[in-house]
């Protein structure tokens, strides 16, 4: 199946988003999440952009390393991509508590 570029454009877009939250790049992140951003951990609990950013600009989580999935399912004049990410992550604000 041909890529568009409006596709390829969208995938860049999760690539840097990618980069950005192992990298911690709070100016990147700030740019490339809308600010209607949602996340979700393992438990269901939500994440907003601006929690995100704070978790990170504290230093109270930091992402080791991501794999992500896409599942796409063609519809009549479009397609659905859902998008699943594994993060690994350490929350620092306690192993910095207990030196």
């Amino acid at each position: 199946m041909r890529v568009t570029e409006s596709e390829q454009q969208i995938l860049k877009l999760f690539e840097d988003g990618d980069r950005a939250l192992i990298a911690a790049d709070i100016a990147e992140l700030s740019c490339i999440f809308a600010d209607d951003y949602v996340q979700y951990d393992e438990s269901g609990k939500s994440s907003t952009k601006q929690d995100v950013i704070n978790s990170l600009n504290s230093g109270a989580i930091r992402y080791l390393s991501m794999v992500s999935t896409e599942t796409e399912r063609p519809m009549a004049d479009c397609r659905i991509t859902t998008r699943e990410i594994q993060l690994k992550k350490r929350k620092l604000r306690n192993v910095l508590s207990n030196i």
